[in-house]
């Protein structure tokens, strides 16, 4: 395998991810602030998708991001013990797969708020709230027990990230399996998915007058959609497309690329996914905007007390000469 990752590049992507971290942070927060204030953010069936992605990628941020920023920066995990690997496995192929199921799901949901609202409202339960319950529990059970029960040589390389893996991955089969049910039909369902609204909608807007009103009454569903199922496919389509070559034929250039920088660059759509909902979500966006007539207001009344101050310090001193 050709080496491509080294102390610079390891340290160049550190660099990346830290930076963009307390800014996804801060704007994580400010969303679930308003969602907690907000009762009528909190009841949209079509917020419910996106307030479980950012709690999500909000956990992955804050919970294990941080063991990869000390990986990159010390060059071998936190703990070296094979407890703390298996959980470190645990926790990042969970969150990674339940983020791409929730915008799969999202996906999927959004082509049925569309065009059969009232089929979806009917049905609430098993298009809603069974595939959301199931974006949080299945990755917990599937990787709690692939990492921990699944009997294969577990041999830990504790200067490797995610200590080098799970040992089923290193199976053919098994581990085919799950990148192809986990990481890649995911990610071709919510392309297929989004493709199929965007279609719909520009054919209908074209037939008649009547049919335009669903974009107008969906439009911030459809492009909250198109902006997250692009940062999406962004991040992901490279990782699923080196995986397909692979899976074919071995190219030890691509495989290194993706060990030595796509695994790193899938945190792009935790670290960015706060400021695209951001985007569909203009309650919270007005809000944010009000935010800076208000710091221009804080700005002005400390530049006029610290005027103030100056110029009785002035007065004083003049009374006193």
């Amino acid at each position: 395998m050709i080496a491509l990752d080294t102390s610079k590049s390891r340290l160049i992507i550190f660099i990346i991810l830290v930076t963009l971290t307390i800014p996804s942070i801060l704007c994580s927060l400010f969303i679930f602030y308003h969602f907690y204030r907000s009762r009528k953010l909190r009841q949209r069936i079509n917020n419910h998708v996106v307030l479980l992605l950012l709690i999500i990628t909000f956990i992955q941020v804050i919970g294990e991001l941080p063991i990869t920023l000390i990986f990159l920066r010390t060059g071998s995990a936190a703990v070296s013990s094979k407890k703390f690997c298996q959980f470190w496995i645990i926790f990042d192929y969970m969150l990674f797969t339940g983020s791409l199921w929730t915008m799969a799901i999202a996906s999927i949901q959004r082509y049925y708020l569309v065009f059969h609202r009232t089929f979806f409202d009917k049905y609430i339960i098993f298009f809603h709230y069974v595939p959301l319950s199931f974006c949080v529990i299945y990755p917990i059970i599937l990787y709690s027990f692939l990492v921990t029960k699944y009997s294969c040589i577990t041999d830990f390389d504790y200067s490797s990230w995610t200590c080098g893996g799970a040992c089923y991955l290193y199976e053919p089969v098994l581990g085919s399996i799950d990148w192809i049910f986990n990481g890649c039909v995911n990610v071709v369902l919510s392309i297929l998915a989004t493709s199929l609204i965007i279609t719909r909608v520009l054919i209908q807007k074209c037939r008649a007058t009547t049919q335009r009103s669903i974009w107008n009454r969906s439009r911030r569903i459809i492009i909250q959609l198109v902006a997250l199922s692009t940062l999406y496919m962004l991040v992901w389509l490279p990782c699923v497309i080196c995986f397909v070559i692979t899976l074919f034929r071995s190219v030890p250039v691509l495989s290194s690329l993706y060990i030595s920088y796509l695994s790193y660059y899938q945190y792009l759509s935790s670290l960015l996914c706060p400021f695209v909902c951001l985007a569909g979500l203009p309650e919270v966006r007005r809000a944010l905007n009000n935010i800076k007539p208000l710091n221009k207001q804080i700005v002005h009344d400390i530049r006029q007390v610290a005027e103030n101050i100056k110029n009785h310090r002035r007065n004083c001193l003049e009374s006193d000469s």
